[in-house]
């Protein structure tokens, strides 16, 4: 997105009698290969029509221009070529914001580009969006990708986009999660947890937006079939406007985020960063499974720009604290300075490293997934901890309610400390009582990983070994 700022340039709108003519007319010839061949007479002809603009350098001439037509109510540009030896010092884009600004009644700009030349990164670098492709006319059976840049003005799509956005919240997901959602056969742990974002108690209250850098993203697929289907896809969502001027301001305040020499997915995020941040929708949420953009760079973006950049299962817990706020408090045991409240967002990976059952063989990987899977679904699941208030907790226990007759307990762990007995004994006591209250028959407790304290307590308190059942544990 960089520009030369030390060159002193004039951009001149050509016509048919410009000393500059000849030398536009030898670019485009020295670059037919991939401009294709264009008759010196179609170049005078549009001359005249004032539809040539150059890019002119003190003593040295044109060394840029663009061609470009006027279709009812858009640009189609033609030509965008830059001299060789002048390439990579921001002639192109200054090009384009000259037309832009020249032609802003309009809706925007249409460019068409042969696929096999591999110009996506220059195309997407000036602000434009693939929108979709078609065969070409070549006899090798060539493919075009159609590219637009849109002048943001207001239209019916963004007028319905900014009320469905206010109705709800929005929240902003990035090219992953949406390839997650797309994909209905995909049953990974990842995409699980970015299928929780469609769970039917969220529907009503949280609208899934996307930035059009989605579609520069689908367009890096190789396989049409697949680009066509995802393009069409999108459609399912609600699309973040955002103005070139916008997306540019945006692009520059985040390029000290990224590296110098970043990666096609570095400049993804940061592209889809900029549109989230630089859309006249204002959304509070990014949502993304992407480790550096969680770990490294999260507060420092929210700090700057408001935007909180959040994993899908921290997302879901902080909509279930919301939605029930009184059952997020902390809860006190009855003459103690004991209180159990439910896991809050952000909690999630300091509980899973510190009631991990190292001692009886559990793998990290294996107990995050699953927990994550816990908190993913909170009308299932509840998980609470248990602990002296202000101090690390010292029980944690999850609670399934997906069976109608029973209460399962998948979770039921305890540090040691002196309160651990007197806590252990709450846990089973209460796993009793809820069961009974919800008027369930059983309470069984399904635990893999349990202590041998804690199974002793269990036997006590009239829990059978069911060896036939799995190794479960279950009270009447």
């Amino acid at each position: 997105m960089a520009t030369d700022e030390s060159l002193e340039f004039t951009i001149q709108e050509i016509n048919s009698i410009s000393e500059h003519l000849a030398k536009i007319i030898q670019l485009g010839d020295a670059n037919s290969a991939t401009l294709g061949f264009f008759p010196r007479g179609a170049f005078i002809r549009l001359a005249d029509e004032g539809r040539i603009l150059a890019y002119i350098l003190p003593e040295v001439g044109c060394v840029g221009y663009l061609l470009y037509g006027i279709n009812c109510d858009r640009v189609k540009l033609n030509h965008l070529c830059v001299d060789e030896m002048w390439r990579g010092k921001g002639i192109a884009k200054i090009l384009i914001k000259y037309l832009k600004d020249k032609t802003d009644h309009l809706y925007g700009i249409l460019a068409s580009c042969r696929r096999d030349y591999k110009l996506d990164d220059m195309w997407s670098s000036l602000g434009f969006i693939a929108i979709h492709e078609r065969p070409g006319r070549s006899k090798d059976g060539s493919t075009l990708t159609e590219w637009w840049l849109d002048y943001g003005h207001p239209d019916l799509f963004t007028m319905f986009a900014r009320q469905k956005a206010e109705s709800s919240i929005s929240v902003a997901i990035d090219a992953n999660i949406f390839y997650d959602l797309a994909d209905d056969e995909r049953a990974d742990e990842y995409s699980k947890e970015s299928k929780a974002l469609i769970a039917d108690w969220l529907e009503a209250e949280l609208e899934l937006c996307l930035t059009d850098e989605i579609k520069n993203e689908i367009n890096r697929n190789k396989d049409s079939r697949k680009r066509k289907e995802l393009w069409g896809m999108v459609n399912r969502f609600t699309l973040l406007p955002c103005t070139l001027e916008a997306f540019e301001q945006a692009c520059n305040s985040l390029r000290k985020f990224f590296p110098k020499n970043m990666s096609d997915s570095d400049a993804s995020d940061w592209r889809q960063l900029a549109r989230t941040i630089g859309s006249d929708i204002k959304v509070a949420f990014f949502v993304t499974r992407d480790t550096r953009l969680l770990e490294e760079i999260e507060e420092t973006i929210y700090q700057e720009f408001g935007l909180l950049i959040i994993h899908p299962i921290d997302l879901i817990i902080r909509l279930d604290e919301l939605r029930r706020e009184t059952e997020y408090q902390p809860i006190r045991l009855a003459g103690t300075k004991i209180e159990r409240r439910r896991v809050k967002s952000g909690e999630q990976d300091t509980i899973v490293n510190q009631f991990l059952s190292y001692a009886l063989g559990e793998k990290i990987t294996e107990f995050r997934r699953i927990f994550r899977q816990f908190l993913s679904k909170p009308e299932q699941f509840e998980c609470f901890t248990v602990g002296h208030r202000g101090e690390k907790p010292i029980a944690l226990v999850v609670y399934d309610r997906e069976e109608e007759g029973e209460l399962q307990v998948p979770v039921l762990r305890f540090q040691k400390n002196k309160l651990t007995p007197t806590i252990l004994r709450h846990c089973i006591f209460q796993c009793l009582s809820t069961a009974a209250k919800e008027k369930r028959q059983f309470t069984r407790i399904t635990e893999a990983y349990l202590e041998s304290n804690t199974i002793i307590a269990l036997q006590e308190d009239r829990f059978l070994d069911r060896k036939c059942r799995g190794g479960d544990s279950e009270a009447p």
